[in-house]
């Protein structure tokens, strides 16, 4: 199921991840991410120095606590709920007629990663800041706008997707009334998998 084989062998037939491309828009430079490395940095990076910037404001903690009182009472539950859709993940990789590597097992690690910060940034920390500011419905609005046009300019997404990411983050935060930040992260986690499941330029090889 695991390939030890350097998948950045020129000798080896490239498979170019399918990926590749189909969210970005034209960089005013005329180049386009094409690399993990390039996502970490442009968007990776960012993610995780606002969720240190998260940390320090106001009741964040104990929001960040209440909001996973359900995984707290019943963590078994959760536990399933993760192993099913990292199997899922992993059977997805090696069905799509790509080795399962490391490269992609971290790839799949890194959504997860971006499914726990953004969640916790534009879901549960950012509105509740904004709630100071604005009504709550309006800091909501205000938040997810926030998220969508951040992946315009770090991933150079299409506005197109940037637009359906607004509308699939407002839902995200409708459900958020229930107070569960646990099921969001996992449904983000998924939903982020299925749009882009292989990292973008990865060479990855046929069995």
């Amino acid at each position: 199921m695991f390939s030890n084989t350097d998948p950045d062998d020129p000798s080896l037939e490239e498979v170019v991840a399918e990926s590749q491309g189909r969210l970005q828009r034209p960089g005013d430079d005329g180049v386009k991410i094409t690399s993990f490395k390039q996502v970490m940095l442009r968007h990776g990076l960012l993610m995780f120095a606002l969720s240190i910037v998260c940390i320090l404001l106001p009741n964040a903690a104990p929001d960040f606590f209440s909001s996973l009182s359900r995984f707290f009472a019943k963590p078994f539950h959760y536990f399933l709920a993760f192993s099913a859709l990292f199997v899922f993940m992993l059977i997805y990789s090696q069905l799509s007629d790509k080795v399962l590597n490391r490269k992609q097992l971290n790839w799949i690690g890194y959504l997860l990663f971006i499914s726990i910060a953004e969640e916790w940034i534009f879901r549960l920390v950012l509105p509740g800041f904004l709630n100071g500011f604005l009504e709550p419905i309006h800091a909501v609005v205000v938040s997810n706008l926030i998220f969508a046009g951040i992946h315009y300019f770090t991933l150079r997404w299409r506005l197109v997707w940037v637009i359906f990411a607004f509308l699939g983050a407002m839902g995200l935060s409708m459900m958020m009334m229930y107070g569960d930040l646990m099921f969001l992260i996992w449904m983000h986690w998924l939903g982020t998998f299925l749009n882009t499941p292989f990292p973008p330029g990865v060479k990855q090889l046929k069995e």
